[in-house]
């Protein structure tokens, strides 16, 4: 039970940071106007500023709302765990 737990836990992690990475990503590479945006329900921002000497500065980090991500780890976990406890229940 344990191991099932953990492993659900651990996969959900994973599917959310790549969800997160590729939210990321693509609005990185979307945006042609200066500013600052959101991705990822808000839990993740960058802003790209231009400078006086025409380069860019860019802040990246998470904006303070942790509440989608732990939400989308533990609506993850809980459905790969049924679908382990329904993959190990049909074996017998």
């Amino acid at each position: 039970m344990f191991k099932r737990i953990s492993s659900s836990f651990c996969i959900s992690v994973i599917i959310t940071a790549t969800l997160m990475t590729a939210s990321f990503l693509k609005l990185l590479f979307s945006t042609k106007i200066s500013g600052k945006y959101y991705a990822y329900f808000n839990s993740l921002f960058f802003e790209n500023l231009p400078n006086p000497d025409g380069s860019l500065t860019l802040r990246v980090g998470l904006s303070g709302e942790y509440i989608p991500i732990i939400v989308s780890i533990f609506v993850f976990m809980l459905l790969i765990f049924l679908y382990q406890d329904y993959k190990s229940r049909s074996k017998v």
